[in-house]
């Protein structure tokens, strides 16, 4: 499936996909919910929960393709274009 075709997808169907075929990458919190992140084929998704039990509670599932939109997963280094610092 195209991004714009899983964008179109209920949560449901997008559930029930990750399940099936997603790659499980990492957790992060916010102040309400845990976020999961998974991934297929380069799309990546986020599932945010208010339960930390997989697949508990599901508020919604974003996707997208964004390398940006991975930066809370990531840790804190700082790169520039010929070094970097921790």
């Amino acid at each position: 499936m195209s991004l714009p075709e899983l964008k179109s997808t209920t949560a449901r169907e997008k559930i029930k996909l990750l399940r099936k075929k997603g790659n499980y990458l990492a957790t992060r919190t916010s102040e309400k919910y845990f976020i999961k992140l998974y991934a297929i084929k380069g799309i990546y998704f986020e599932v945010w929960s208010s339960s930390y039990l997989p697949w508990q509670n599901i508020v919604k599932v974003k996707v997208f393709q964004d390398f940006q939109m991975l930066k809370p997963y990531l840790p804190a280094i700082y790169f520039s274009e010929n070094k970097f610092s921790i």
